[in-house]
Parts: structure tokens; C-alpha cells; sequence
């Protein structure tokens, strides 16, 4: 991005972007230069390359000039032939140093000096190719960045220094973890982070697979192969069709009848020490390829339902995932499903995922949820596309989202329906009724007078309770034995015992319960007339 002109002229420059892609050019600059009275050509220098922190000096030839005015970077001037120092010299101070010579009023020359930095930082020991290296073979390691004046050690992490390597390279063949050291005179020393090297045997790769096959069926691959235990060993299959595997042990299924060659190459990472296996033929057959399939073609279904899964094609036997030895089974769970079936010759299977529908989420609320008794309250549900709500006999509607309630008890709400997936949901709400208590509204007689000579009170009546479902009555004797008990009452005890036998006539006494009811039950006696 300089130069220093020696002849009279006009000056531009082209600034070109990496890769040629596009460039700019600078304006025109004319530049006369004189011949300075005969000066003797000067020379700029410096006392670099420096280490960080060191001081700075620059210097020029004496050329009996009038002025030397000095420039640089980040704002340094100076003049004369030893100008003023930099003494804490940084990475900023790096660059182009220039010195302009005066004579008279006229710029004789202009000089130049570059300073560079020796910057001992981080550096890295490389290597070409795998971390792993065969027995009897060797790799070259070298520092990087290499810096000129420089000078190095080597040293293995465990036995220490390297005798004789004081180069920037170094040439291994034995397992181990090697570092450098570099020192520049004046500047310090660094060590590079250690590079493990590993020396391993050639491995020896081998493997077994059946003679023959049949389209579709999974066929086994078992390696035999051997290799260094202290190294990983990769594993690169090919087939005979094209697949690949990276397994130790794939299976592999030929979906067309014909004759292939499958081999197996054993390596180390970045592909050190490969050793290729005998290859082996394989026969493929054609075969019926068995499916798992659905009647109605769908995969997935609501939370406590089943999906038909069956094979098509004839088989001779069939083992499911399950356990299970028919042509065709009930999944009941999400997963994948497989079957093992067999032919004359051969040994075939076939695989489906399942999938199970989220459980509908149904949100139940009534607003409010606390009424007083002859309130009503409204009830709101989500989630589903149709709605069943029980019990129906307190409700506006029973098949609607939000139908309006009137329970005469605190009661519990369920409803039920299907989502968008026909997936079967539930969600129930409880509204508490507060105020007077069914009980107190019912008014029992004290006496009934069942006989065949007339049709007075022939029935012990409890007035309201009729509009009731959820009271009931029992009755007990003199002697706390059980006579007679009807939910819901209607009204029709004829003073007959639970065996149908008429009673005598006395004093009885009831207890009444009506369901929901957090007050008491109601109790009395009754007198029964013949």
C-alpha cells in the first residue's frame, strides 16, 4: 500500500479485492522530484526484529541534509538521524517507518524502513494425515508458526527433552504425546500444546456372512477382524448394491435377486493403517416381501383403543415383536412393531411405527361454581367436537358446550365427547349448592291408617319428596329391627313389612336421606291405625 517514487511523475493507485473480483483506483497525485544538490543516497534502518516491550530505534545515513523529519505509525514523529525511541515497543508500533530528507526547502528523498515484532504467543504443532501411525512407519511434526532467529526443543511429555531436535520439524515413530518449546533471544520462551501421537499394529480385517439369501431378508454381517486395542478401529462395508455401513456388525437386506461381492475395510481415524477383508459372495434370491399393514391404512390411534396390524402375503410362520404367532395382531401401544416370518427357504421380517394420538384435554368449568339453591349456574367445556353431560335432569341441554345448570343439591357434572382424532374425552365439574336443605322442605305425616274396610290414608305420604330422586326412606320397628326402605319414596308404603306381611298397629320410626346433602337426615315417628 506504498511506494517510494525516485522520479517525477503523476501517481495512482489500483487497490484489487482478493480473488480479482473488483477493484478501485485512487486519484492522481504529480510528485516532482529535484536532485536534492547532489546529496549521497540515504538509508533508513532499524534495530529489529524486537520483542514486545523492548525498544525501538531508528536511524539514517547521513547525507549532509538539512532536515530528516520522521513518520509512522499511529502518529509517531521524530527528526533527526537517530530519532526519539519508542521504549515500550507493542504490536501497534508494528509497520512502515518513513524518513523524509530536507535539503534547502526541497524533499531531496524519502526512505523507508519496515519494523517487525517478534511475538512469542501460542503455537501449534502439526502433522499431515491420522493422529495414528503403523508399526514401522514414522511422521513429521513441525511447529508452527515458525518465527526466523528462533530456537527450538522438542520433548516428549513423559521422558522430557529430545536430545539433538532443535529444529522447527521432528520426525517420530514411537507412541507418545510431543510438544516444543520456543525461544527468542530477548523475548522468552513458549511451549506449544502437545500433539499425542499413536503407534499401532496393522490391523487384519475379516468377516463371516451367509452363502446365500433371499430379497428382503435382513442379512447378518459378524466381524472377525482384529486390531490394536489401544487404538479405535473404524469399519467401512460395502455391499455389492451401492450401501455403505459404518457398523461393526450391520445387517443389510438386497431388495433384487442377483449375485454380490461384500468386502470390509479396517482402518484407524483419518484412514491410517487400512487393511482390506477377503471379499465374499453372496446369492440373493427372489422373495415375497413381507409388509405390516392396516385395513383402513392408518398408523395411529386414541389412547385406550387398538390398531389391527397384519402381514400381507402367505407365510409359513409368523413371531411378532409381541410374542404373538398369528398373521395379524392388536397394538395397544405407540412403538415399533415387527414381525420375523418364514418361507421354504426363507427367513424374512418386516417393521412398522406405531403411533398413539395425545389423550384430548378437556377443560370443565362452571361460572358460577358456588350457587344457592334455586340459582342456576353456567357450565362451559373444550376440547371436544361433541358433548354428553351427565346428569341430564338438572341441565338446559345435555348435548350442547355450555348448557345452563339448576341442581337442587351441590352435584357433580361429568361430560364426555370426541376430539378432532375421534378420540374419546372426559372432564367433570363440581357445583356446590348452599342454602335451605332438601330434608327441610319434606314433610312427613305422623300417621296412615292401611286396612281393607276403607281407602283413608291407606299410604304414608311425605309431602314434596316425590320431586326427589335422590331421597329415600327407611323404617325401623319398637325394637330397631328394619321394616320397610324405598329410594326413591313414592309415596306408597301400605304399612307392610320387607316380606310383604301386613304390620301390626303401633308406633314406627323413619330416618330420610336425600343424596348430595351436607345437613343431617330427617327422623320421626309414625303412628300406623287399623
Amino acid at each position: 500500500p506504498y511506494y517510494d517514487v525516485v522520479v517525477s511523475g503523476k501517481y495512482m493507485e489500483t487497490a484489487i479485492a482478493e480473488g480479482g473480483t473488483s477493484s478501485e483506483i485512487s486519484n492522481v497525485e504529480e510528485v516532482t522530484v529535484g536532485d536534492g544538490d547532489a546529496l549521497g543516497v540515504a538509508t533508513a534502518s532499524n534495530n529489529g526484529p524486537l520483542c514486545i516491550g523492548s525498544t525501538l530505534q531508528l536511524s539514517v545515513t547521513n547525507v549532509a541534509a538539512t532536515e530528516y523529519r520522521w513518520t509512522g505509525p499511529i502518529g509517531y514523529t521524530g527528526s533527526g538521524l537517530s530519532p526519539a525511541p519508542i521504549t515500550y515497543f507493542q504490536l501497534d508500533n508494528v509497520g512502515k517507518y518513513t524518513v523524509e530528507i530536507i535539503s534547502g526547502t526541497c524533499t531531496a528523498q524519502i526512505k523507508s524502513t519496515v519494523v517487525e515484532v517478534i511475538d512469542i504467543g501460542n503455537f501449534t504443532v502439526t502433522y499431515p494425515g491420522s493422529a495414528v501411525i503403523c508399526q514401522g512407519d514414522s511422521k513429521v511434526l513441525t511447529l508452527s508458526p515458525t518465527i526466523t532467529g528462533a530456537g527450538y526443543q522438542w520433548f516428549e511429555q513423559t521422558s522430557g527433552a529430545i536430545s539433538g531436535q532443535i529444529s522447527s520439524t521432528i520426525t517420530v515413530n514411537a507412541t507418545g504425546k510431543y510438544y516444543g518449546k520456543v525461544t527468542y533471544p530477548g523475548c522468552g520462551s513458549s511451549d506449544s500444546q502437545p500433539a499425542t501421537i499413536t503407534v499401532a499394529s496393522i490391523p487384519v480385517a475379516s468377516f463371516t456372512a451367509p452363502a446365500t439369501a433371499c430379497t428382503g431378508q435382513s442379512v447378518q454381517f459378524t466381524n472377525t477382524s482384529t486390531s490394536d486395542a489401544n487404538v479405535e478401529a473404524l469399519y467401512q462395508w460395502t455391499f455389492g448394491d451401492a450401501a455403505t455401513s459404518t457398523d461393526k456388525e450391520p445387517k443389510h437386506s438386497y431388495s433384487t435377486a442377483s449375485t454380490f461381492s461384500a468386502g470390509l475395510r479396517v482402518t484407524y481415524a483419518g484412514g491410517a493403517c487400512p487393511n482390506d477383508a477377503t471379499p465374499k459372495s453372496i446369492t440373493v434370491q427372489a422373495a415375497p416381501i413381507p409388509t405390516i399393514t392396516n385395513p383402513d391404512n392408518t398408523y395411529i390411534f386414541c389412547p385406550g383403543d387398538k390398531l389391527k396390524l397384519e402381514v400381507l402375503g402367505t407365510f409359513n410362520s409368523y413371531l411378532w415383536s409381541t410374542g404373538e404367532v398369528t398373521p395379524s395382531i392388536n397394538a395397544t401401544a405407540a412403538g415399533t412393531y415387527t414381525v420375523a416370518v418364514t418361507t421354504a427357504s426363507c427367513n424374512l421380517d418386516a417393521s412398522k411405527e406405531i403411533q398413539q394420538y395425545s389423550a384430548p384435554s378437556v377443560l370443565v368449568t362452571a361460572s358460577p361454581n358456588n350457587i344457592i339453591q334455586g340459582e342456576t349456574t353456567q357450565l362451559n367445556a373444550e376440547g371436544l367436537l361433541n358433548y354428553d353431560w351427565l346428569p341430564v335432569e338438572f341441565l338446559s341441554a345435555s348435548n350442547i358446550a355450555n348448557p345452563v345448570a339448576q341442581p337442587p343439591a351441590s352435584t357433580e357434572f361429568s361430560v364426555s365427547g370426541k376430539d378432532m382424532n375421534g378420540c374419546t374425552g372426559l372432564g367433570t365439574v363440581k357445583v356446590t349448592v348452599k342454602g335451605e336443605s332438601i330434608v327441610n322442605k319434606l314433610k312427613p305425616k305422623n300417621f296412615f291408617s292401611p286396612n281393607d274396610s276403607d281407602t283413608k290414608n291407606p299410604y304414608w305420604i311425605v309431602e314434596n319428596i316425590t320431586e326427589y330422586n335422590q331421597c329415600g326412606v327407611t323404617v325401623y320397628d319398637d325394637k330397631g329391627i328394619k321394616v320397610f326402605e324405598g329410594k326413591p319414596y313414592q309415596n306408597n308404603w301400605d304399612g307392610r313389612n320387607l316380606k310383604g306381611k301386613k304390620l301390626p298397629e303401633g308406633v314406627y320410626f323413619y330416618i330420610i336421606r336425600c343424596d348430595g346433602e351436607e345437613s343431617a337426615p330427617k327422623s320421626g315417628s309414625i303412628t300406623l291405625l287399623r
